[in-house]
């Protein structure tokens, strides 16, 4: 992947941080709207923002999962507990999905007429 330039790493920068396009160019150094867009169009810029925005999420997954176990634990409410821990399970594979059908439709036809 080509190294992003100071003024691109800045924009990168201030887009993750939660601004405009506008307001990150300014903050970058672009000169306007369309120049911080321009630069955000670039592949390796894309990358890059892929790439952060990878790292961002699973240290985020991580927290979660962290809050999720310790509302397990310690919530005081039980039905914060129950859907924690159905949470948990879920996340770890061990509850079969919800939108399995429990019953079958069977339509029989029977033909007296022979």
């Amino acid at each position: 992947m080509k190294p992003l330039t100071p003024m691109q790493k800045s924009l990168v920068d201030a887009r993750l941080s939660g601004l405009g396009v506008s307001a990150a160019g300014k903050v970058a150094g672009y000169s306007d709207h369309s120049a911080a867009s321009r630069a955000l169009q670039h592949q390796h810029v894309q990358q890059a923002i892929n790439k952060r925005v990878s790292s961002m999420l699973q240290n985020s997954s991580l927290d979660a999962a962290r809050v999720i176990g310790n509302l397990v634990n310690t919530a005081d409410s039980e039905k914060i507990k129950l859907d924690a821990s159905k949470a948990v399970l879920d996340r770890t594979g061990h509850i079969s999905p919800t939108d399995t059908p429990s019953q079958a439709i069977i339509n029989v036809q029977i033909n007296l007429d022979d």
